[in-house]
């Protein structure tokens, strides 16, 4: 009866440290990912503090002044090209890159359009790109 005893006492300090090993174990995976998520969110903070710089690289000027209202970009067949969303969820076609593509600008006064061609000829000669 008591070597029945003891070995009941045994079986049930070994399920403890059984028990104690998986606790640690999962304690271990705990502090693990959240590790990561402090690292994700470090990572994330410095993203939004990063100061980005912008440089006026080609003025297109409008007459009088107006406000512009639409900006849109044409391929060689003068169709407007689908936004990158759009083409993702099959919204739209896959614009043709084949030709030469336009900048149109419309202001209230005025509808001018700037092949882009022109437009990169002029930032390599001013020396941005």
């Amino acid at each position: 009866m008591m070597m029945m005893m003891v070995v009941v006492m045994v079986v049930v300090a070994m399920m403890m440290m059984v028990v104690v090993m998986v606790m640690v174990v999962v304690a271990m995976l705990v502090a693990a990912v959240m590790m990561v998520v402090v690292v994700v969110m470090m990572m994330m903070m410095m993203m939004m503090t990063m100061c980005v710089c912008c440089r006026a690289a080609k003025e297109i000027h409008m007459k009088h002044q107006a406000p512009v209202i639409s900006v849109c970009v044409i391929d060689r067949c003068a169709v407007p090209l689908p936004a990158p969303f759009e083409v993702e969820n099959e919204c739209a076609r896959p614009p043709d890159m084949s030709g030469g593509h336009a900048v149109v600008i419309c202001s209230e006064e005025q509808l001018k359009v700037v092949d882009t061609l022109v437009i990169s000829l002029s930032l390599v000669e001013s020396g941005v790109v």
